[in-house]
């Protein structure tokens, strides 16, 4: 069943009832009309007959049968009137004195001209009330009811079943169509896959529905296990090309399917679940997913995360810095520490940074660890120059923070904040974050890098930047994802891989740090393989501040007196 906006309304032939009186309605308003009637008819006679302006009260019946039910109920109730008040009627009581036949039939046109008229009106109003109605719930470009309209008591089941099948349907390359040929085209192009669906798909019981431009939901009563062919079927109905302007376009929907029980359709969320599973399907090879629980709480699960993230960051008592030193593999001198965040939360305990901080990337929340990490680093750096350490410290930065204005005029300000303590300050970003948008990030990372900020690319080898890109950039250090160094002593296509992103880096004055090193075998290797540098638990794991300062101390770097 497709439900569609009704073209026009019937103002005649038929008694059409207000839409807003239901049968108890009717059966009031058609006993006051006999009421009023009535009444009318025994005021006209105790007042003196058809002669006085009593029977001017007989239009209110007349009136209230037109509004309620249009021009065949003004009509009627005109006629009754008029034989109420006909040839039986004196027109003078008192003396007995009849009206003519004339007269009659003069005061009958009237009564039913005002019941054609009001009847008219009504009707007029009525339709213009279900149109503006319609307007509100119904799609004019599809002429598909909204879904947020829908109601299963309206769906024409003799019963109401206890399961539904909910399936939401998106057009994947939407987006890819209005980026080529624009927001009409791709509008257009919607528009007739929904259209050529709703025609093909040949299922009276299912229910089809409009979501938003770019997606349509379908509801039918039964059970997945029941509607293993009508899913075949609903999928069968998707056109897989269209024809704009002669131009063939193909057609990549996303189906989210889902099993909704009788009373979530009640509430009016009935697509919460086939369009969680419709984001999915966005992601699968074959754009179908069936809606599951354990993705959702995992979603819940997230937001929970999030929400505590902020909270803490505001509060500031489980965040930490941990620092990790990176060792150069020439002399074994500690020259650099890279700064990490680490969360305990009272709610969720340690929460490692590859679960909190994809997330925070994904949902807007970065910019706010970003700042939180800035202030303690600074003050972290200021800390080691007053003490004596003289390394760089690293600083990683999400690609959102190269466009966060707010953020560019911390890392802008700190050069002149921190004088000479600025020296030896760098920014890790990772190489995801520079493919992200390479030209914008690129333009960022040149001018922080002119203003005294080393630049360092993190995770190399994991982001899928092509040479040409490698060319183009213009950085310190590039850091070797740990994916290549854990099997590096077993796997010689790791150390293919390793030994020719060295050679390139070597080839334009890059130095390389190695992630990841575990045991003195795999130093060993990296040294072999002329890596510069080498980070990781063979050397030592990342330490509170405090910790990592004593730690540092026992060790070689520039300027030690260990050293010296």
């Amino acid at each position: 069943m497709t439900i569609r906006h009704p073209r026009s309304f019937s103002t005649m032939a038929r008694l059409q009832m207000h839409p807003n009186v239901g049968p108890g309605g009717q059966i009031i308003a058609i006993l006051s009309i006999i009421l009023a009637l009535g009444i009318s008819t025994h005021v006209v006679f105790i007042g003196g007959g058809t002669q006085f302006v009593w029977p001017y009260l007989m239009m209110m019946p007349i009136a209230l049968a037109g509004m309620i039910f249009n021009m065949p109920g003004g009509i009627l109730v005109g006629l009754i009137a008029a034989l109420l008040l006909g040839p039986y009627m004196p027109l003078d009581v008192a003396r007995g004195l009849p009206q003519t036949t004339e007269n009659w039939i003069i005061r009958c046109a009237f009564y039913v001209s005002i019941g054609t008229f009001v009847g008219i009106v009504a009707a007029l109003l009525n339709a213009e009330n279900k149109r503006v109605k319609g307007l509100a719930e119904i799609d004019e470009s599809t002429g598909l009811q909204y879904a947020s309209k829908f109601s299963i008591h309206a769906a024409p089941y003799k019963k109401v079943p206890e399961k539904y099948i909910v399936c939401v349907i998106s057009i994947r390359n939407y987006s890819d169509i209005q980026a080529v040929f624009g927001f009409m085209t791709a509008k257009a192009s919607a528009i007739q896959v929904f259209t050529n669906f709703q025609e093909r798909l040949l299922d009276d019981t299912a229910t089809v529905l409009h979501i938003s431009s770019t997606a349509i939901g379908v509801v039918r009563p039964g059970s997945l296990l029941e509607g293993a062919d009508f899913l075949s079927a609903l999928a069968k109905a998707i056109p897989r090309y269209i024809r704009i302007n002669n131009v063939r376009l193909p057609v990549r929907p996303a189906i989210g399917v889902a099993e909704v029980e009788s009373n979530d359709l009640n509430q009016q969320a009935p697509f919460d679940k086939a369009l969680f599973a419709c984001e999915k399907a966005a992601t699968e090879i074959h754009g179908v997913a069936t809606f599951d629980a354990a993705d959702l709480l995992q979603r819940q699960s997230n937001l929970s995360l999030m929400d505590d993230l902020y909270k803490d960051l505001d509060q500031g008592g489980c965040l930490s810095m941990h620092y990790q030193p990176k060792q150069s593999l020439q002399d074994n001198m500690i020259y650099s520490a890279e700064a990490l965040i680490r969360w305990n939360s009272p709610k969720h305990g340690y929460v490692p940074p590859d679960r909190f901080i994809p997330l925070a990337e994904k949902s807007g929340l970065i910019s706010g660890v970003t700042k939180w990490v800035l202030s303690q680093t600074v003050q972290e750096l200021e800390h080691w120059r007053k003490v004596g350490i003289p390394i760089d410290m690293s600083v990683n930065l999400a690609a959102d923070d190269l466009v966060d204005e707010e953020i560019l005029d911390i890392l802008h300000s700190l050069p002149k904040r921190l004088g000479s303590a600025f020296n030896g300050l760098e920014l890790e970003l990772t190489e995801t974050g520079l493919v992200k948008d390479f030209e914008a990030t690129s333009r960022a990372l040149e001018d922080l890098r002119a203003i005294g900020y080393k630049i360092a690319i993190d995770d190399f080898g994991t982001g899928y930047s092509s040479l040409q890109q490698f060319k183009r950039i213009d950085v310190n250090t590039i850091k070797i994802d740990q994916c290549f160094i854990t099997d590096l002593l077993e796997s010689e296509e790791s150390q293919g891989i390793v030994s020719a992103s060295i050679a390139m880096c070597r080839s334009r004055n890059i130095q390389t740090v190695a992630e990841g090193a575990e045991d003195e075998k795999v130093v060993t290797l990296l040294r072999d393989l002329g890596c510069d540098f080498v980070q990781g638990y063979a050397i030592a794991k990342p330490m509170p501040a405090d910790e990592f300062r004593a730690w540092l101390f026992t060790q070689s770097f520039p300027g030690s007196k260990k050293l010296g």
